[in-house]
Order: structure tokens, then C-alpha cells, then sequence
């Protein structure tokens, strides 16, 4: 049984896991804490909810692990793949829910583009972190 599965599963999980860590890191050095909410108690929630609203990104990951399994590509190839689809799967859900106009207006606010790259930088570091299986 090919296990293509498990290098989409452990990109995902890192950057659901990190992207809010550093969020909030981020945050706290530059004296910008969230005020409402315990530094864990967040961590746990906006976990949960990057769980369910990154699943859909993590079945594009794994189509993609399915389909660059059947090319004969270098590792660093597909990495750059990877990366490229990385970036794009952790953009595009904040510019579907905010749309174009808003997306753009937004994106100067810098809480959200802390959010936007504590996601991206996670997912590119799981990326680039975990060894593609050889016999992928």
C-alpha cells in the first residue's frame, strides 16, 4: 500500500498546529496581545478551527501527493510544487471569505497579514522540514 498520505498529513497538521503559535508569539513581543483570551485557551480554539476550515486545503494536498506520486520528479521539484500550492492554500481561504474588494483593504491591517504569514510560513516550514518517502 502506498502511503502518500502521511507527507500532506504531517504539512497540515504542522501548520494548524504552528501557524497560530507564531500568531501569537508574534504578538505578545510586539506588545499586542489578544485581551479577551488566555494565551492556551486560544491556541486551542483557533486550532480547532484551523482544523475544520483547512480541511478542504488538506484534501487539495493530498490530490496533489496522489497525482506527484505517478511522476518520476527530483524531491526538490515536487517540494517546490509543494510550495507553490502552499502558498496558494493559505491565501485563498482568506480571500474567499473576505473577497476581492475586502481582501485588499484588509491585507493592510497588520494582525491579518501576521495571520496570513504565520499560516503560509508554517506550511512552507513543514514543507521543507519533512523528508518526502523515498518511494514516493
Amino acid at each position: 500500500m502506498k502511503k502518500y498520505y502521511i507527507y500532506p498529513l504531517k504539512i497540515w497538521l504542522t501548520a494548524v498546529a504552528l501557524g497560530p503559535i507564531i500568531q501569537e508569539l508574534v504578538a505578545y513581543i510586539t506588545g499586542q496581545p489578544p485581551k479577551d483570551s488566555p494565551f492556551f485557551t486560544y491556541i486551542v480554539a483557533v486550532t480547532i478551527a484551523g482544523l475544520m476550515y483547512s480541511a478542504p486545503s488538506f484534501l487539495v494536498l493530498l490530490l496533489a501527493a496522489k497525482l506527484l506520486y505517478n511522476f518520476k520528479l527530483s524531491f526538490t521539484v515536487k517540494k517546490i510544487i509543494f510550495t507553490i500550492l502552499g502558498i496558494i492554500l493559505s491565501t485563498l481561504p482568506f480571500y474567499i471569505l473576505f473577497g476581492p474588494p475586502d481582501f485588499i483593504a484588509i491585507t493592510h491591517s497588520s494582525g491579518f497579514l501576521l495571520m496570513v504569514l504565520s499560516y503560509t510560513l508554517s506550511i512552507i516550514a513543514g514543507i521543507w522540514l519533512y523528508k518526502i518517502d523515498p518511494l514516493y
